[in-house]
Parts: structure tokens; sequence; C-alpha cells
């Protein structure tokens, strides 16, 4: 279930018949979504924000627990009321004593919900602009099932703040391979159809822990669910939430025959799981224009391999497999990928447009790191058109860019200031089944260390040579082979070979990129270094987001 069937060769020889082996979507990956929920407003062209009201006339505070105490007035988590209050529809609307505009719903204590619960807390009415219903975890606050039928959390509801606080938590308790349960359609939230929706400060544990241990052939679990699933809306803002040990983090699904707008996935903490975040079409003619995917940090996937291959790791991932579909305004930078990613690894960055008519297009890839060991792919796939590839660094990596038999190729895309390197076989550039040439639209300032001997780089044909590549193409005139001299965080040491020696950018107008990774800012004037930090970097690996962000697609 939710297997990700994609492109996919494991060694240099199989790179031509890669491309003729189409992905498929499993009907499953879908259709599991069918719970779930959560969000607000993120407005993405590309500023967030909500314009303030009035207050309600609805209640301010309302204290909710598993069972009513005290005067059950729900004046305080001492006097709380019930949890069937919050999912009765009658308690809910703009009238006084009501959830409504406004309204904070604070959770107390530990709920724990019957063995395959669904909808534990389910929704009933809207926000408003400037007032949303807020959702609000207390310290300590627990939502717990042995396993969940469906989501913990279901809001259908617009303007609608779900935030964790300081340590919410919701998780199962015996739901995985060698526990007590493999229920596969379980999540912590789901929504669907619901805009200016923000999930926050949340945790979601364990909702299915998957194991596979050496052999790979003693793995036969299959089975799997998602943590957090938006299904449609506008506006959703998932941010600074700890997910782990579930199949799918979060997922945004792009409902066909719609066309949908703003969606940030952002200062995520993602592990043990097959997929980081993830923006996907659910039927034809689904659109979305602008989302962002930055600063998520992604790490270690083994535990989801399996005998059968059913899950296909990565690290972030962008799709689009329904004809008349598309994704456009998409920047993902800032994210760090890394740890242990199994056998079954696809990529540490998928961007992937696979049916005809589709497109993933004006979109730019920058200042991500991966540093993920030992890879059986560990590639960077990337197809779409009018994109831009820069400044990231990839330690275990090489990008495909390239066409698939369904017709949808790359083009007018630029990569610019990368480090590929040390990647085993797979370490090389290139565009695969169509000229690269008409692929790109420019190539150059990387750094491409660790090529393999005579299959470098692609272009009708293996060659086995950079210089050679350049001398049929043009492109890296500027590019290197020098081993970067990176420290395990991807971070350039003193003498590396690509301090000073990118281009400058600065002239794309893209604030996030003038800032590297770390946030220090990149020179006005002047090379820039190669990869995702400056050497003066002096930051962690997990800046806090830039403010008032703002991009323009060229």
């Amino acid at each position: 279930m939710h297997n990700k069937v994609g492109f996919r060769a494991n060694d240099p020889s199989a790179s031509v018949a890669f491309c003729h082996s189409a992905r498929r979507w499993t009907s499953n990956i879908l259709a599991a979504q069918k719970h779930r929920l959560k969000i607000h407003s993120v407005l993405l062209s590309l500023v967030f924000g909500l314009s303030a009201l009035p207050a309600s006339a609805s209640i301010s505070n309302i204290y909710i627990g598993e069972n009513p105490t005290g005067t059950e007035d729900g004046s305080s988590c001492t006097n709380q009321k019930a949890v069937s209050y919050f999912n009765t529809a009658g308690n809910w609307g703009s009238g006084s004593g009501q959830i409504g505009p406004g309204t904070t719903v604070h959770l107390c204590g530990t709920f724990t919900a019957a063995p395959g619960t669904s909808g534990y807390l389910t929704t009933h009415g809207n926000g408003a602009s400037g007032n949303p219903i807020t959702i609000l975890f207390e310290a300590n606050a627990l939502l717990t099932a042995t396993y969940w039928g469906g989501p913990a959390i279901s809001i259908g509801n617009s303007y609608v703040t779900l935030n964790g606080g300081t340590n919410g938590t919701i998780q199962a308790t015996a739901n995985g391979t060698n526990l007590a349960y493999q229920n596969g359609s379980g999540e912590c939230i789901y929504s669907s159809g619901a805009s200016n929706l923000l999930i926050e400060n949340l945790t979601c544990s364990d909702i299915y822990v998957h194991v596979c241990n050496s052999p790979i052939t003693s793995c036969t679990d299959t089975g799997g669910t998602d943590s957090i699933v938006v299904s449609g809306g506008n506006n959703i803002s998932i941010h600074d939430n700890t997910v782990h040990d579930t199949a799918w983090a979060i997922l945004y699904v792009i409902p066909g025959g719609s066309t949908q707008s703003n969606v940030a996935i952002y200062n995520n903490r993602i592990y043990n799981v097959d997929h980081g975040p993830t923006i996907g079409d659910g039927g034809n003619n689904a659109v979305l224009n602008g989302a962002l995917i930055y600063n998520n940090t992604v790490h270690d996937a083994w535990m989801w391999d399996d005998n059968a291959d059913q899950w296909h790791h990565d690290g972030v991932h962008v799709f689009i497999t329904k004809g008349g579909s598309s994704i456009s305004g998409l920047l993902i930078y800032n994210n760090y990928i890394y740890g242990n990613w199994g056998s079954h690894w696809t990529a540490s960055i998928y961007v992937e447009p696979s049916a005809n008519p589709s497109y993933i297009s004006n979109f730019y890839v920058f200042n991500n790191v991966s540093t993920a060991g030992s890879p059986a792919d560990g590639v960077w796939y990337i197809m779409g058109n009018n994109c831009g590839i820069y400044n990231n660094t990839a330690v275990g990596g090489g990008l495909r860019y390239s066409s698939n038999t369904s017709g949808v190729g790359s083009t007018g895309c630029t990569v610019e200031n990368n480090v590929f390197t040390n990647s085993l076989l797979l370490s090389y550039f290139r565009g695969e089944c169509v000229d690269s040439s008409s692929m790109l639209s420019r190539s150059d300032y990387n750094d491409f260390y660790g090529l393999p001997a005579n299959n470098a780089m692609y272009y009708n044909g293996w060659l086995a040579t950079l210089a050679a590549w350049t001398g049929a193409t043009g492109f890296d005139s500027h590019s290197i082979q020098s081993n970067p001299n990176l420290d395990a965080n991807g971070k350039p040491l003193p003498g590396s070979h690509v301090i000073q020696a990118g281009a400058n950018l600065t002239g794309l107008g893209i604030p996030a990129l003038n800032l590297d990774r770390a946030g220090n800012g990149r020179p006005s004037t002047g090379p820039w270094d190669i990869g995702a930090y400056q050497f003066s970097s002096s930051a962690g690996n997990q800046p806090a987001a830039p403010e008032n962000l703002t991009a323009t697609v060229q």
C-alpha cells in the first residue's frame, strides 16, 4: 500500500532502460488517504498572512478532557467538559457558549481512544479570517490508541488552527510489523476541502512502526499508513511538527478537477518514514499554483525496505501522474536529508511529472543538503519545465535530469553551483533518453566529484569524461571535478575548491537563494561558493525560516 512505483536504475548499465520504465501510481496511495486533515492560511505568492476581523460572540476559551471534571463548565482543565462536547455539532456556532470564530479549544490530559477509532475529534464549524478556531494541546496532552482506524483528528472546516503547544502528541502504541496490530488505515490528521488551515507544533508518533531487519528477504510486511494528510484547500501551512514511524509523513493531495493555491510545508522534523514532505495530484486536471517545501529535516528510511519492493523511499517528493494536472511556482529549498535510506531509496528529492499532458513548471530547487550514506540509488530526480537547480549539496547522489516514455520532458532548466559527489556507481549528471542540450538551458559552475569511469555523463550515449560532455554540449565549461572537502554536514572546510568557484546568482531575484542554508548572506557581487553553504557559514543545520518570503519565478 502507498508504494511509489517510479523510474529506478540500480546500476549505470540500466540507465537507458530506466527511461522506458513507466511509473505507475497504485490506486492504494490515494484511496487510503480517505481520512485525515487540518491547517492555516499561508498566502504564498509568496507571503503569509490573514486579515483581522472583529471578535465573534463565540466563547473565547473552552477546556476539554476525556471525561468531565469539577464543575464541568469548561472553564479550566480542572473543570473540563467531556470530549463528547467537542464532537456534538450543536455546540458549534457563533452563539454564546459555542465553539466558533475566535474560540480556543484547550485539550487537557490523556485521551485514550478505543482500538480502531476514527475521528476521535471531529470539527463541525468554521472559524473566520483573523479569528480562527484554535485547537490547542495543553502541556502533556496526549491522544493515544493501540491503533487508529482513521484520523485521530478530522478537520473538514476552514480557518482552523491545530497547535500542539509545547509537547502535544498523537500516537499509536501497538501498530506495526512486530506489534499486536498491522492496521493500514489510521492517521494523525486528515483534512478534506478545508482552506486557511494551520497544523503546527504537533508530534505524530508510531502510527505504523515498520521494521525490516537484515536480510531483506525476511521483510514480508508491506503494510503502513500515513500521518498528516490534507486533500485540497487553499492557504495551507504545516510547520514545526515532529513526525516519525509512519509511511508518508506529510502529504498534500491536489483533488482532480480542482485549482488550489498556496501550500507550505516547512520546519518539520521527520524520521523513520518512507516519505518525507510530499505534494501530488489525486486525479486528472488537478492544478496547484504556489507551493513551498523548505527547512525540513528528514532522515532514515531503511526500516521501510521490504522484500516485495513495495515501498520506495523519498526525502521530498512532488509528483503529477494524471493527465491535465500541473504544479507551478514551486520552491524546494533549505531541506536537510541524511541517514540510512536503505536498499529501496529512489531519491533525496524527486520532482516527477509522469503523465502527458502534465506539467511541473516554473520552480526552483536550491540550498538543499543530502548527506545520506550508502544509497542504492541516492540520486536526485528532477523533471519539469523552466526550473532552476541551484546551490545544492548532494554527498552520495548525482542528478538525473530526464525525459520518459510518456513524452513528459524536462525543458528550459538551469543547473548551476551544485555539488554532486561520492555516490558510488551513480554519481553522474545526465540527461537520459533525449538530447540533453535540448532539455537544459544552462549547466555550469558545478562540482562533479567521483564520476564513474567511462559512464560519466549522458548525451546521445555515454561519455567518458566531463570534458567530453562539455565538448559535445557546450555546458559546464566552468565546472570542476575536485574533492569539495566538506564536513559531515556538507559545509566546505578551509581550502575547499568550491569556495568562490560558483556563479553569482543575485540577479535571479530570489531572496531566499541570496542566503545560504545557514541564513548567511551570499555576496551581491563577486563569485559565490558552490553548494548550499558559504564558507563563512557558522549557523546550525536547521536555520529559522526567512520571514516575509517573496520570490519571482522567471
